[in-house]
């Protein structure tokens, strides 16, 4: 089984391939407003030198954000057209839920600029607190992960167990936050 891994919602563009559960590459490269041109070519190029046929991939495992507006949706997109045109299983996992990996008490921190940050405390996988805008002022986690602090598409291997299979590839759609409240306050 070929297993496509992708999350194109942060700074970083994370692309991997694994087979029959081994990693055949993984890929992490800094793409900031990048991700739009770098993602396919880079997911050819991986196929090529694998000698890898688009057909043969049975499975893809995304992350549906929150993240970068755009950047969550090229990785969707791409899913949507494998999904529906070749029939490839799509997989989705919280972007932040990913970035916490199977840590003790972690909370996984996004930069949602403004001096917030998109936040979520997981226990092993396991949702503790649910993501939320925060103002970065009021985080005090004492164990406290970022993009630059973790093996991404490690982790969102290691949380297969948290996997929502899309059933509809038609309702694909990211996990965006709205700023409705900050730490349990109304704004």
């Amino acid at each position: 089984m070929i297993t496509l891994y992708l999350d194109t919602s942060l700074e970083y563009l994370h692309i991997g391939l694994k087979q029959d559960g081994l990693w055949i590459e993984k890929v992490s490269q800094k793409a900031f407003k990048k991700q739009s041109e770098l993602t396919m070519p880079m997911i050819e190029e991986l196929f090529k030198k694998h000698n890898i046929k688009p057909s043969q991939l049975q499975e893809i495992v995304l992350t549906s954000g929150p993240g970068s507006y755009t950047g969550v949706r090229i990785a969707m997109t791409i899913a949507k057209v494998l999904g529906a045109i070749a029939g490839v299983k799509v997989f989705t996992l919280n972007t932040l839920q990913a970035m916490a990996g199977l840590g003790n008490d972690t909370l996984a921190q996004m930069d949602a600029r403004a001096k917030r940050s998109y936040v979520a405390i997981y226990d092993k996988g396991k949702e503790i607190l649910a993501p939320t805008i925060m103002l970065n002022e009021e985080i005090t986690h004492k164990n406290i992960v970022t993009q630059e602090d973790i093996d991404l598409l490690e982790n969102m291997s290691l949380l297969k167990d948290y996997w929502q299979e899309v059933t509809n590839i038609h309702t694909l759609a990211p996990i965006y936050l709205k700023e409705t409240t900050q730490y349990g306050t109304n704004n």
